[in-house]
């Protein structure tokens, strides 16, 4: 008997290892990737921080865009007045005025809540455009070429 022990002992430590799989599945409010050697998991809940982040973010971007379609030259100072119709996105705006600013080059950074049938009447000077699924106009003056 002991001998036929043996031989198991011996035949289950000689046979191949099983490949074992593990999939990584991520819970709600989260991300995660796994490669080779790592696994990354990325909280993607979205605070109101960061929703006012992204706001700015995407301001900058529009006003950015608005100085290249008025083919401002890289060095030119502006002064930008931004026309909302939610207080909600102009708290945002409001709260990032100095980060939007220095990114735009802006002297100044005007923000003002307007009523919603007052965007279509606008002079020709502002351009309308969309911010967090809102109706914004932006208005941009060049002021010197610093």
């Amino acid at each position: 008997m002991p001998e036929q022990n043996l031989q198991r002992s011996t035949q289950d430590r000689l046979r191949p290892l099983q490949r074992t799989q593990v999939r990584l599945s991520a819970k709600e409010g989260w991300a995660a990737a796994q490669g080779k050697s790592c696994v990354v998991a990325l909280n993607t809940e979205l605070t109101p921080e960061l929703i006012r982040d992204g706001i700015a973010k995407d301001a900058i971007r529009l006003i950015q865009d608005l100085r290249k379609r008025r083919q401002c030259n890289y060095t030119d100072r502006i002064s930008v007045q931004i026309l909302v119709t939610a207080q909600a996105l102009a708290d945002a705006l409001m709260g990032h005025q100095e980060l939007i600013a220095g990114e735009t080059l802006s002297k100044e950074v005007q923000v003002q809540v307007v009523a919603a049938q007052s965007l279509d009447s606008l002079e020709s000077s502002y351009e309308i455009s969309e911010l967090a699924d809102e109706r914004i106009a932006i208005g941009l003056q060049v002021l010197s070429n610093d």
